[in-house]
């Protein structure tokens, strides 16, 4: 490594202009010295050299002895012990750190006119069967990768057709786009029922979507939540509590995926093959017997 340029750039960092480090490199390699004599090792005219030790000076780097008139050339300089570099900052902390508790004092007044009791977040509920198939075929057709967690509904909450026609609307959708959607569901005997029927339902059904169950079962997972972008969609429809609940919030929808991904993590994938393996779904083949 050439650390004369590794100190250099280091120098710069901490706050040195280029000649400012140039010269107090110098000043440390020459010992006590003069103007004349780093103007000359640098090759920076000497009244450039002047200005700079003088900036020099006032950040505590070095010391000046100063002569006067004809005999300026004379002025005697010393670099200071490099170690000053870091008082320097260990002094700079102590200060920003006085700073920073008087900032978080007022930061909530500053923030309370900031935001006018106002927030860019948006919450719309709505209530009831309706509400709940409003929010669940909500598809925007907006190409990002959604995280779901999903306890797979059933079809007698919507209605078989009702149900079908919002799953293919969806499917039509992805097949436009690139993005996946990664979708954690329980390995349940009923998740099994529903992911051989849609699979055979509709061959494409599993071309955008990854599935993948976890080693421990989401006992109390009870909603069906779906998250993309800023965007979380929420269904319940289990027991008495019917309702749909869509929300922009960046930060609710950060903290979904972040579970999301943690847990996705642990989770094994749900293959074609494996589904396979489950046979052949009765339920869909006496449906398609009753047409």
């Amino acid at each position: 490594m050439d650390y004369t340029k590794r100190t250099k750039q280091v120098l710069k960092e901490f706050g040195l202009s280029d000649n400012e480090a140039t010269v107090y490199q110098a000043a440390i390699s020459l010992g006590e010295t003069s103007p004349f004599a780093l103007a000359k090792a640098t090759g920076i005219a000497r009244t450039t050299v002047y200005a700079v030790l003088t900036d020099l000076a006032l950040k505590g780097l070095i010391e000046m002895e100063s002569a006067t008139g004809l005999m300026k050339q004379q002025t005697k300089v010393r670099a200071k012990n490099p170690s000053v570099l870091r008082d320097i900052l260990w002094g700079k902390r102590a200060s920003l750190t006085e700073q920073e508790v008087d900032v978080v004092e007022i930061l909530p007044f500053l923030k309370k006119d900031f935001l006018k009791n106002e927030t860019n977040a948006d919450f719309q509920f709505f209530p009831g069967m309706e509400g709940a198939n409003h929010v669940m075929f909500d598809y925007d057709g907006v190409d990002q990768d959604t995280y779901v967690f999903d306890y797979l509904i059933p079809m007698d909450a919507t209605g078989s057709r009702e149900m079908n026609t919002g799953v293919d609307k969806g499917i039509q959708l992805w097949s436009k786009g690139k993005c996946i959607e990664r979708n954690l569901v329980p390995l349940t005997p009923w998740s099994k029922h529903v992911l051989t029927y849609q699979v055979e339902r509709n061959p494409h059904y599993r071309d955008r979507v990854e599935h993948r169950f976890l080693p421990f079962e989401l006992t109390g997972l009870s909603v069906m939540a779906r998250i993309k972008g800023d965007r979380t969609w929420i269904i319940s429809v289990k027991g008495d509590e019917v309702w749909g609940l869509k929300i922009r919030s960046q930060n609710l929808a950060d903290s979904l995926v972040g579970i999301h991904q943690a847990l996705w993590k642990l989770a094994t994938p749900i293959t074609d093959e494996m589904i396979t393996s489950w046979g052949p779904n009765d339920f869909l083949a006496a449906e398609l017997k009753k047409k």
